[in-house]
């Protein structure tokens, strides 16, 4: 189905995310201005990511990020 949202109309399309390379742990602490701060604990690759929206034969050249297999999230408050 269409997806609407003035001004545009995106038609029916897929996105393909993708996940590459050796999985590998990470972390990361983030402190907002509200004083709360989130630790997050994480396994992810490489990503890659496709807009192919069929009807007009695109395939967009895709996104590099990344793919995070789990995650644990700790948020504490101030």
């Amino acid at each position: 189905m269409p997806i609407s949202g003035p001004p545009y109309t995106l038609p029916p399309s897929c996105i393909l995310i993708e996940g590459n390379g050796e999985i590998e742990p990470g972390s990361h602490i983030i402190a907002a201005s509200s004083g709360y701060k989130m630790k997050s604990e994480h396994n992810a690759s490489e990503a890659f990511v496709t807009f192919l929206l069929p009807s007009s034969k695109y395939s967009g050249p895709g996104t590099d990020g990344i793919f995070v297999r789990d995650a644990i999230m700790e948020f504490y408050p101030p």
